[in-house]
């Protein structure tokens, strides 16, 4: 009878240490897993805001030999960085409004319709441009012309406008 109850404590041991060694490597499986899908998650959501951020920590391990050891993992990390990488190409070539719209699911962004329509035909200038672009070192003066579009881009797209090509 001292032999049986052994036996069944031996049972019971080795039972619980399989369930235990079994949630340990569940755990570890689960966060190999997790961490590079919320770090996709959070470059999915950058890239809806059309911000590729190409040089942040995240993206950075997207690179070959830096991804998940996981193949399925490891393969929508590829898929987003060329998904990420095509996005910004497409978007340099088309108007940001356009593409943020195909991004966000829009429909009608995506479907060719041709209508009559009244457009209007924005010129600015920058008062004392010249003089300012003396002044100014290179990098400066391209801080301050990104930023004037940027917020002149921003106030066409209120009014429902698209922003299709700047020239000077």
């Amino acid at each position: 009878e001292d032999f049986v109850d052994w036996s069944r404590l031996l049972r019971g041991l080795w039972i619980s240490g399989v369930a235990l060694v079994s949630l340990i490597v569940g755990v570890a499986v689960g966060a190999l897993v997790s961490r590079p899908l919320q770090r996709l998650a959070f470059l999915m959501n950058r890239l809806g805001e059309m911000d590729f951020a190409h040089d942040s920590e995240e993206f950075e391990e997207l690179r070959p030999g830096s991804r998940s050891r996981i193949r399925d993992v490891r393969e929508l990390q590829e898929a987003f960085r060329r998904l990420s990488r095509g996005t910004e190409a497409f978007a340099r070539f088309v108007p940001e409004t356009v593409v943020r719209n195909i991004i966000h699911g829009d429909k009608t962004a995506t479907q060719l319709h041709v209508s009559r329509r009244i457009v209007t035909i924005m010129n600015s200038d920058i008062e004392g441009f010249t003089a300012i672009s003396e002044t100014l070192s290179q990098r400066d003066l391209l801080f301050v012309l990104t930023r004037y579009l940027s917020v002149m881009t921003r106030v066409v797209e209120c009014y429902g406008g698209v922003v299709s090509e700047i020239q000077g």
